[in-house]
């Protein structure tokens, strides 16, 4: 079965009517997953003579293999085509959790897909999967498969597109903003694009004092302040940073992405400076849309010594981030510690 290039393809197959029989979802974005099955769960649900039946689902860590693949290969009784989706499943050699499928189960569901049943839809849902697993390359091969990761570069032109088919004309700093702001934190775009349709009400004309007016993304004086001090070595004026951003009700998984965000332009600045690129050319790489925006962080990439340096932040903010995320403790406070780390290095 042929591999969907993008989630066009994708919705636009849905939308047909004309599904495949067997479907491989696999990634590390799993807000695009949901989206995609609920996608497919409407489409199915629209046609179906029973809708109590329409739709089952199997969490494998849960159920195990053997109700699941019963269910897949017995015909409905109500007749009319179902969605079955299974999920939390792996082969042996696969370090994420979830039920470790057998050879003899391997076996049996790529077997399944060779003569997969008229009246099943199935969805087969994993996070990241290791490609090189003799598993995971079969099941691609025998259904529509899509992976849910995107590249850095590409969340960019996805959140355009999303700004662009919303209806609101933004200005250009706004929509600098949005790409600043959602590119680390891509799977809160469509929540805060509610809100943001919400706020405008009648209103068409974006500015950037309306999109700090109504979305839940820290300010870009306080990130700015936040970065400068960091920069300029300047714990104290740091932590007053951290203390604004916490007064404003910002959450510190968005602006530890934010932050890093900015550090990430400013080794590419400091990459290209040594490389003796012209500005113009420096502005294409990081993605930015003004010379004048990308030499504020030319200014501080110059104050460090190597692109060592600045990679050493990034990867401190990159193991804060899992710190906040997996702590147990008040987050805040491991924020501050993990921003005070910094300095000590």
């Amino acid at each position: 079965m042929p591999k969907l290039k993008s989630e066009t393809e994708l919705f636009n197959l849905i939308k047909s009517g004309k599904l495949p029989p067997a479907y491989f979802f696999y990634g590390s974005e799993g807000f695009r997953i949901k989206k995609a099955v609920e996608a497919l769960r409407t489409e199915i649900e629209k046609t179906a003579v029973d809708i109590s039946t329409a739709w089952v689902s199997y969490d494998l860590a849960e159920t195990g293999f053997g109700q699941f693949i019963s269910d897949i290969k017995t015909v409905s009784f109500f007749g009319g085509t179902r969605g079955v989706i299974a999920f939390n499943f792996k082969p042996p050699g696969q370090t994420a959790e979830g039920y470790c499928l057998r050879d003899d189960e391997q076996k049996e569901l790529l077997d399944y897909l060779e003569r997969p049943s008229p009246d099943v839809v199935l969805i087969l849902k994993a996070g990241k999967v290791d490609s090189r697993l003799k598993f995971w390359k079969t099941l691609k091969s025998k259904t529509s498969e899509m992976s849910f990761e995107t590249a850095q570069q590409n969340r960019k032109h996805i959140i355009n597109e999303r700004l662009n088919s919303s209806g609101l004309k933004f200005s250009p700093d706004a929509r600098y903003w949005m790409e600043e702001r959602f590119t680390g934190a891509f799977h809160h775009l469509d929540s805060e694009m509610e809100k943001l349709t919400t706020y405008m009400a009648e209103r068409d004309r974006v500015s950037v004092g309306d999109l700090e007016q109504c979305m839940s993304a820290p300010k870009i004086d306080d990130i700015w302040k936040l970065t400068d001090a960091i920069t300029a070595g300047n714990a104290t004026r740091a932590l007053e940073a951290v203390k604004s951003l916490k007064k404003q009700g910002e959450h510190p998984i968005r602006a530890i992405a934010t932050i890093a965000s900015q550090f990430r332009k400013m080794l590419i600045c400091k990459s290209g400076l040594a490389r003796k690129l012209p500005i113009s050319q420096i502005t294409s790489i990081c993605g930015l849309r003004n010379d004048w925006i990308t030499k504020k962080y030319i200014e501080n990439a110059r104050r460090f010594k190597s692109t060592i340096s600045i990679k050493t932040i990034i990867y401190t903010l990159s193991k804060s981030d899992l710190k906040v995320r997996g702590s147990g403790f008040n987050e805040w406070m491991v924020f501050e510690e993990e921003i005070l780390s910094i300095f000590s290095k």
